[in-house]
């Protein structure tokens, strides 16, 4: 019983695995195949992600006409790519009656992702007073 309880509370403390719920059940994932199989099939994927950023956008509303459209047709065309790519990384499926994941669900997965890996890297930095690595 001990041996059992000593391996269920060090299962994931010593490694760094991101978890997500697929729609079925919990899944891990190795996060650098995920940012591997994210950027294989998306070659944009830090582009789409970019277009979603609403602090690289002016606070300016656009007025409607062409330019408003072809802003909000590149924001879809980004979605669908980040939808499908985020899919393809994590093993997720469309929502349907066995189950599976909304288009919501499934950009929740994404950015849960690029929170935990923003998260790892903040944790892997060195302390801000620690002294430089002395030169050879």
């Amino acid at each position: 019983m001990m041996q059992f309880l000593r391996r269920l509370w060090s299962r994931d403390q010593s490694r760094h695995v991101f978890t997500y719920h697929d729609g079925t059940r919990q899944r891990r994932a190795d996060p650098l195949a995920a940012v591997a199989a994210l950027e294989a099939t998306d070659p944009k994927f830090a582009e789409h992600l970019a277009e979603l950023d609403a602090k690289e956008k002016p606070d300016v509303a656009l007025p409607p006409g062409v330019v408003a459209d072809e802003v909000q047709a590149g924001r879809k065309e980004a979605v669908a790519k980040l939808l499908e790519a985020t899919r393809a990384a994590f093993g997720l499926k469309p929502l349907d009656d066995t189950g599976g994941l909304t288009e919501a669900e499934t950009m929740g997965v994404l950015a849960a992702f690029i929170f935990w890996m923003a998260k790892a890297a903040e944790d892997a930095r060195p302390f801000e007073n620690s002294q430089p690595r002395a030169s050879p």
